[in-house]
């Protein structure tokens, strides 16, 4: 009697009874498909809510299982088409309603929902566009560092004049005119 019963929440299973559903709903669900067929009857009440029980567990399990794949193709395949958009030039990312067309074709697509898709779609435009910041931002850093150490060293080159346009002045106070001096300094 169990594996008639095994076998007929396996149908249940393929037919989309159990799966997203409170153990309560798939058996009201299965004994209104199922009640007149004599595999239903064929295991006690209890074991019946256990055997369900553990099916509608697996099957959403392995639906939620799908939808993680899904999600993950989905979000590579993004991915993938917008850093192919930036390296042809293009700078604005468009909306994902206008992006959408470029998806549809993918297997993933129907896997998910509409809101899933979106929200994939602008994670990822998000995580692209802060990462793009946050490269500006090290790259204006460098920037400011290496104008930073020219000052600084510009600035060491200019005293090394001054104090040897000073030491010449203390060794010789009356030999050195102006005019020399500033030519030492190179102005």
């Amino acid at each position: 009697g169990r594996e008639a019963f095994k076998e007929l929440v396996a149908k249940a299973d393929e037919m989309e009874l159990l799966h997203g559903r409170t153990v309560d709903r798939a058996l009201s669900a299965m004994e209104r498909r199922f009640g007149d067929d004599e595999r239903w009857d064929s295991v006690p009440e209890p074991e019946r809510q256990r055997i369900v029980s553990e099916a509608v567990e697996e099957a959403t399990k392995r639906v939620e299982k799908q939808k993680d794949e899904a999600r993950a193709t989905f979000r590579a395949l993004v991915q993938q088409t917008l850093a192919a958009w930036r390296k042809d030039g293009q700078v604005d990312v468009p909306a994902f309603s206008k992006a959408r067309r470029h998806f549809e074709s993918d297997a993933s697509w129907s896997k998910l929902s509409s809101s899933d898709r979106e929200g994939i779609y602008n994670r990822v435009v998000r995580e692209l566009d802060e990462a793009r910041r946050k490269q500006r931002a090290k790259q204006r850093q460098i920037q400011l560092e290496v104008e930073e150490a020219r000052k600084k060293r510009k600035l060491t080159e200019t005293e090394e004049k001054v104090f040897s346009v000073l030491a010449e002045r203390v060794k010789n106070p009356f030999s050195l005119t102006w005019e020399e001096a500033l030519f030492f300094l190179g102005v």
